[in-house]
């Protein structure tokens, strides 16, 4: 009978296609794999087992060694017994089988405080897993997996479980993948008692495990520092109301209002901001700080209320620098649990939603108070800031709130690393898994928001290069 290490998926194919459909499954096949279990092998006997080399040509080779330190691979290939590429695969087999994850079978458990919510949309079926603050959002068949991984005892018994509640085979790598993926964002723990070793690091992550840039972590740089979870709870019932229809009601006629009364008032209001623009801190610059660092306070402070309202709950606030841009942001990934995507499409746009409602008072406190010349400037600011930012965060090319909204509305989550990830596969002239629809949006949204995205860093580190030259006068 075919040993399943031949029937091992190239490792360059996609997870779903080397998993394919269990109706297309051969009957051998499924029978093998669910009696598989991984254990070290050498690889000789791997190229044996897959047909590519005879056991008198690994022995042959075996014995060149004695005066040619070239690996056993470098030799089959040099006698024209197998081509690098076979050879290359064989040693990603023989990694696989190697992992330090067979000799903890058994040992993983979710760790306690775990929370499951299942998701049914339109174009997705999903399971949100969320331990505090962290979430993970899971295919049905991946959470299948993971039960398994936490139950069972073998692989051959996880292979089972799955091909019995979902139809769909599961290859070692794909427990492999998931499983580190897991345990990296701290979600399984470790039954110490049936551990056979005392390894303190049972899963490392393998060599193919995408890493973040290290360019992209100083585009989007958080520093947490406040906890708003008390002000939120005194808030809550105003908060609340907000988000009712009535709310909604009252706050866009409130809007509509003030857009009235500044759109007859737009020439003074212009020759405010712009008269102020060069002073320094008294004037323009000042009232500037002021006004954004309220802009953006309000403007997070209205995400985490949408997430506190309808149950999440909300730990991390503080500062964020996006392509070098200093900002407020809170933490309101508790919204991945909710079930339904309209209270998702809330949380995202609230932002937006609480500094309109801002703007609106600051530009009718402007037109219809008597105040002083500094309060008037930065109302005048206010209104200013929210009118250039809200353009900016309905933006879908950028990672701010209208990339969240486009990507729930199209019930794509991670759509931006997942969008590049298949423009990389395509350079590299790699299969594309993923339904049509999908592979369609990664491409669509790979293009524009990279360059997009490009062009901003490049702008914004043009200028701040310019400002530089200038202050030291080289410029």
């Amino acid at each position: 009978m075919q040993n399943p290490s031949s029937a091992l998926p190239d490792p360059a194919a996609s997870p779903s296609d080397s998993s394919g459909g269990g109706a297309f499954a051969p009957p051998e096949l499924v029978a093998e794999l669910l009696r598989f279990e991984p254990k070290p092998r050498r690889i000789g006997e791997i190229l044996v087992d897959r047909g590519l080399a005879t056991e008198t040509e690994v022995a042959h080779a075996l014995s060149e060694q004695a005066a040619d330190p070239r690996p056993l691979g470098a030799l089959l290939v040099a006698h024209g017994v197998c081509t690098p590429e076979q050879v290359s695969q064989a040693l990603q087999v023989q990694e696989m089988l190697a992992s330090p994850l067979w000799n903890h079978m058994g040992a993983f458990r979710w760790k306690e405080g775990l929370s499951v919510t299942p998701i049914q949309e339109t174009h997705r079926q999903a399971v949100v897993v969320s331990l505090g603050d962290r979430h993970v959002q899971l295919s049905p068949e991946e959470y299948q997996l993971a039960e398994g991984l936490v139950s069972e005892t073998s692989f051959g018994a996880i292979a089972r479980r799955c091909w019995n509640a979902t139809g769909q085979l599961v290859w070692p790598e794909q427990l492999i993948a998931l499983t580190t993926r897991l345990w990296m964002l701290g979600l399984l723990s470790m039954d110490r008692k049936a551990e056979p070793t005392d390894d303190p690091a049972p899963i490392p992550a393998p060599a193919s495990t995408p890493r973040r840039a290290g360019w992209a972590r100083w585009l989007q740089l958080r520093i947490p520092f406040h906890d708003p979870t008390r002000l939120l709870d005194l808030t809550l019932p105003v908060g609340r109301m907000l988000f009712t229809r009535a709310g909604f009601a009252v706050i866009a006629l409130l809007v509509a209002l003030a857009t009235g009364v500044l759109s007859m008032h737009g020439g003074r209001l212009w020759e405010l901001i712009v008269g102020n623009f060069d002073h320094r801190w008294v004037g323009g610059l000042g009232s500037f700080m002021i006004a954004y660092l309220l802009c953006s306070t309000i403007h997070e402070y209205g995400h985490a209320m949408a997430c506190r309202a309808f149950g999440g709950k909300v730990t991390r606030m503080g500062v964020m620098l996006y392509v070098f841009i200093p900002m407020a942001f809170c933490d309101v990934s508790d919204a991945h649990r909710f079930a339904e995507k309209w209270k998702r499409l809330v949380v995202s746009a609230a932002g937006i939603y609480f500094q309109l409602l801002l703007a609106a008072l600051a530009g009718l406190a402007w037109a219809w108070l008597s105040l002083p010349a500094s309060v008037e400037l930065v109302l005048a600011q206010i209104v200013a800031i929210t009118l250039v930012a809200t353009l900016a965060n309905l933006n879908p090319l950028l990672k701010l709130d209208g990339y969240y909204i486009l990507s729930d509305w199209l019930e794509i989550p991670n759509l931006r690393p997942r969008a590049f990830a298949t423009l990389d596969l395509l350079a590299r002239r790699m299969p594309v898994s993923g339904e049509t629809r999908e592979r369609q949006a990664f491409l669509w949204y790979g293009l524009l928001g990279g360059s997009y995205t490009v062009a901003i860093a490049g702008y914004v580190t043009w200028r701040f290069a310019h400002f530089v030259l200038r202050t030291a006068g080289l410029g």
